[in-house]
């Protein structure tokens, strides 16, 4: 049964992408950063919201503050620890019923 299941390609190595959610609890707006499939995505984020996005469990969300001569970075998080659930629900399908 090992060998089929090597066959047919799978990997138990191979991880799959996880739900996350970060809040920004500051005063100040932020810059978070996802570096995912070879591209960094930039978002910037004002005092009090939040951001839902999908990432690695191993990727790392590093978070940046403005300051006067550029950015400072204020933390950097494994997209683990922003986990939401485990039961991703497949969005296409409920807005297909809506």
């Amino acid at each position: 049964m090992v060998n089929a299941v090597m066959e047919i390609g799978f990997n138990p190595a191979q991880q799959l992408e996880i739900l996350c959610y970060y809040f920004n609890e500051s005063s100040e707006k932020q810059i978070v950063k996802l570096n995912k499939n070879s591209q960094a995505v930039e978002v910037a984020l004002l005092p009090k919201q939040g951001i839902f996005f999908e990432a690695m469990p191993d990727n790392l969300l590093k978070i940046y503050r403005s300051i006067f001569s550029g950015r400072e970075i204020v933390d950097a998080i494994r997209c683990k620890a922003l986990h939401v659930c485990d039961n991703v629900p497949d969005y296409r399908r409920l807005q297909a019923i809506a």
